[in-house]
């Protein structure tokens, strides 16, 4: 059963709409987590990256305040500052740290030590959570009493717990989304390119597996509706006619087979007969009448030697016989018939047989299978001489059109049975033997019939009305 595609799209088309599909859904999904960041980002939850720069004025005016009483600074910047969200180191003029609250990371002084301890000063460390490290002067009245130092991040963060390891990355997440959505829908979209190529793939290589151990049963299957899938068709298609073809082939030589074993037994009969007399011959204690006897079974049983061998002649002939409508050619209809019952004549004039024909055409030259058209009118004619009597007729009527060739071959002599009819075709059927007294073996018109058939014809057998068999043969172009 051959493969059927519902709607072919080829791969290069696959391809592109897999292209545009996977940059629609990357540009969907990106925008859909965009627009979701940028709505958390505003929501209040959210502590911008500049949040703890904002305090340092505050933070200014609680130095100027109580730079004087650096406890009492502590206590303020305690209250004012929430915990875990900035740390700060308050140190003496000389450097050494006086209060400290919430710092996680090392610190080191130096950095503004070895500068103007009375000026403002900054550090930041980290590129992607970066961390600020801020100087602040103590002075009171004019005089430098040390300095407070303060800790906290420049980015993003959140008072949410589980969204404060998140945040931060927001500008890296919007930065990178295109790519992650682009990689991961490209993925997906490959190995569902990749299926539908590998499924076709291998059940060509299953099929080319099973073909390699000499095995047809199995069938291509596949869904793919692009060129992997008309290849599995072609495959499939492949596939049968060589199945169809073996089969023929290895039908045809087990009828071939069959045929020649039954001829061959057929042949121990006569060869037997022939022994036995010449055996009697050569004893010399025969007879002259005895003798005459003996030639006459010798010679019968040679004439019908001599037949089953023509028979098997015949049947080795059926290897080549597919070649008969391997070509058509063009050949002149009036000449050709015309050579064809000059042959005829030939062979009837022993019997004082009358061939007479028919041409009907309005086309000069008709194309066909000239061999096996001429195989066919040999078996016809055969047949008809041999079971017409003496002194009777053949008639053969050819109606020639564009397309079309019908073919009818009568004759006087016995004709068809009711059996006949329905069984001539048949292969190795010879009808009432009493009848053919074993003049042929049923392969005549079994050849005709399978000729007829190569040629995309019909064989049709009936009563003549000049009183005996009837062949019609109707072959469409």
């Amino acid at each position: 059963m051959a493969l059927k595609m519902i709607k072919y799209k080829s791969i290069k088309s696959r391809f592109i709409s897999y292209m545009i599909q996977i940059l629609v859904i990357s540009l969907i999904t990106t925008l859909a987590i965009i627009y979701f960041l940028l709505q958390v980002t505003m929501s209040s939850y959210i502590v911008p990256a500049d949040y703890y720069d904002r305090k340092l004025p505050v933070i200014r005016d609680c130095i100027k305040d109580y730079g004087d009483n650096l406890e009492k600074l502590n206590q303020q910047l305690r209250a004012y500052i929430p915990e875990g969200e900035m740390s700060y180191k308050i140190i003496d003029e000389v450097g050494s740290i006086v209060y400290e609250y919430g710092f996680t990371e090392q610190f080191e002084i130096s950095w503004w030590y070895l500068a103007s301890k009375e000026t403002e000063q900054r550090l930041v460390k980290g590129w992607i959570k970066p961390y600020v490290l801020t100087y602040l002067p103590i002075e009171y009245k004019g005089d430098y009493q040390g300095g407070v130092v303060l800790g906290y991040g420049v980015y993003p963060t959140s008072t949410v717990p589980i969204l404060k390891y998140i945040v931060p990355y927001f500008n890296g997440i919007i930065l990178c989304a295109p790519f992650i959505m682009l990689a991961i829908t490209l993925v997906l979209y490959a190995k569902r390119f990749l299926r539908a190529i590998e499924e076709p793939l291998r059940a060509l290589q299953k099929g080319i597996s099973n073909i390699e151990k000499d095995n047809l049963n199995f069938e291509v299957k596949t869904s793919s509706c692009d060129e992997i899938g008309e290849l599995c068709l072609s495959f499939e298609k492949m596939r049968l006619a060589l199945k169809e073809s073996l089969e023929a082939n290895w039908d045809k030589e087990e009828e071939r087979r069959n045929i020649i074993n039954g001829l061959a037994h057929d042949l121990r009969t006569p060869i037997t007969v022939i022994k036995g007399h010449t055996e009697l011959i050569l004893e010399d204690i025969l007879t002259e009448e005895q003798m005459k006897d003996s030639a006459l079974a010798i010679q019968k049983n040679t004439s019908r030697l001599g037949r089953l061998v023509e028979a098997l002649n015949q049947v080795n002939k059926w290897q080549q016989i597919d070649n008969l409508v391997d070509k058509k050619e063009e050949v002149d209809i009036e000449e050709f018939l015309k050579d064809k019952v000059k042959d005829y004549r030939v062979l009837a004039n022993s019997k004082t047989i009358d061939i007479q024909y028919k041409l009907t055409s309005n086309l000069k030259k008709m194309v066909v299978h000239s061999e096996a058209f001429a195989q066919i009118l040999d078996n016809l004619i055969s047949n008809s001489i041999r079971f017409t009597p003496e002194g009777g007729c053949i008639l053969i009527l050819l109606k020639v059109e564009e397309r079309r060739i019908e073919l009818k071959v009568e004759d006087s002599g016995c004709g068809f049975t009711t059996e006949d009819l329905k069984q001539a075709l048949i292969l190795f059927y010879q009808g009432d033997k009493s009848r053919n007294s074993g003049q042929h073996y049923g392969i005549g018109l079994h050849t005709v019939d399978y000729l007829v058939k190569k040629m995309n014809g019909t064989v049709r057998l009936y009563k003549a009305l000049i009183g005996g068999a009837g062949v019609e043969i109707i072959i469409s172009q």
